[in-house]
């Protein structure tokens, strides 16, 4: 009997194997992933839809499948938004060479795609292998994502890693990749330094490494706080 980790590694290799085909046809050469250029190069046609209540709908016509996107002002809420209507047309594809039943993996399939469409297993890899957990760096890499959707993503790597997110002073994530748990005393007094200073701070820790960089935009501010290493980082 297969385990959860081997069905969620075969998942992952099948949705990577189809975002592969799709970036071929798309002749995708380097980052950043562009998902209007990715759905004009697998027939899909893209509408603006001012009066739509939901970020993004696919529909059929005339044999054809159209992304209804609303308009956002934040370009990577629409890179997500097309990303995850191309999940949502390849779902079906990935459940049958997986032998799921559509029982609400369509919904996690579909994030796993935009995931991995935007953010490319082997290339994301690379960028890290080259430029370490700088998270500024890898969204100038891939600046079709997020920066939370690039923090998330260093959580499918080997190493260690947990990832925080605040928003407007209020913990909205705390994802990791080996059970951590509660905020580490060290991880409170970095993000303390950068709401004081407002500038990115990285420091060495006791088996690893915290960094943490603010975000900031009119009315709303983030910090995303980035942990890696064996231990606590108490």
């Amino acid at each position: 009997m297969a385990t959860y980790l081997q069905d969620q590694q075969e998942l992952e290799h099948a949705v990577d194997r189809e975002v592969r085909d799709v970036l071929e046809r798309a002749k995708f050469s380097e980052p950043p992933v562009d998902a209007f250029r990715t759905a004009a190069a697998l027939g899909v046609v893209v509408a603006r839809d001012e009066s739509s209540t939901t970020r993004a709908r696919t529909k059929r016509l005339a044999g054809r499948s159209v992304v209804y996107l609303r308009p956002d002002d934040r370009p990577e809420r629409l890179q997500w938004a097309l990303a995850h209507e191309l999940g949502e047309i390849k779902a079906p594809r990935l459940l049958s060479r997986l032998d799921e039943p559509d029982d609400g993996a369509r919904e996690r399939l579909a994030n796993l795609f935009a995931t991995r469409l935007l953010l490319p297993t082997s290339e994301f890899e690379q960028a890290v292998a080259d430029r370490g957990r700088d998270l500024p760096g890898l969204k100038r890499r891939f600046d079709t994502a997020s920066h939370e959707l690039v923090a998330r993503r260093l959580l499918d790597l080997a190493a260690p890693c947990t990832v925080t997110v605040f928003d407007n002073g209020r913990l909205t994530l705390r994802r990791s990749n080996r059970g951590r748990s509660s905020l580490q005393p060290a991880e409170r007094r970095v993000l303390q330094r950068v709401r004081e200073t407002r500038e990115a701070v990285r420091e060495r820790v006791l088996g690893g490494e915290l960094a943490c960089w603010p975000v900031v935009e009119p009315g709303w501010q983030r910090e995303l706080l980035v942990a890696t290493g064996d231990d606590d980082n108490g």
